[in-house]
């Protein structure tokens, strides 16, 4: 089963198990993705539709408030979860807050926002993707793994 990320001028797929989540937190995380991948699409909206720099900034705040909030939320699961890429992961988010962080020095500045937008999408749907779906495919063994060790008791 694949999950379709709007975007303009078409869908992103992205692979998601098919399982059902083990819990309601990657339940959640799934929720998350999807506000992120929202909040990206407004600002990209925002810049195609000639927003001034300060709505602009307006909306990145957004978007960086959550998106920490998230990696928050994310990585706690993950070190409750004893998940072993969970340092490789949190590497991944470092490296988006710091591109995050990039647009919004090239707005405050005045510079356009439009050329790091799509990388950034793309960085977080490639995120999703993979790193964000290796913890999901990790949960689902461990969930099977212990339901197996249930039924046989």
């Amino acid at each position: 089963m694949r999950r379709a990320y709007p975007r303009p001028g078409g869908t992103r797929d992205v692979p998601h198990t098919g399982a059902v989540m083990p819990n309601a937190s990657l339940a959640a995380m799934s929720a998350e993705h999807e506000t992120q991948i929202k909040l990206l699409d407004d600002l990209g909206s925002a810049v195609s539709q000639g927003e001034s720099n300060s709505g602009l900034r307006n909306l990145l705040n957004q978007l960086i408030d959550f998106t920490e909030m998230h990696f928050v939320s994310e990585q706690s699961l993950m070190r409750r979860q004893g998940y072993p890429g969970y340092e490789a992961h949190v590497l991944e988010h470092d490296r988006l807050i710091r591109e995050v962080r990039r647009l919004e020095a090239a707005l405050h500045d005045g510079g356009p926002a439009g050329e790091v937008l799509p990388k950034l999408r793309d960085w977080l749907v490639g995120h999703i993707e993979t790193a964000d779906e290796a913890f999901v495919l990790y949960m689902d063994r461990e969930t099977a793994a212990g339901m197996g060790a249930g039924a046989t008791s």
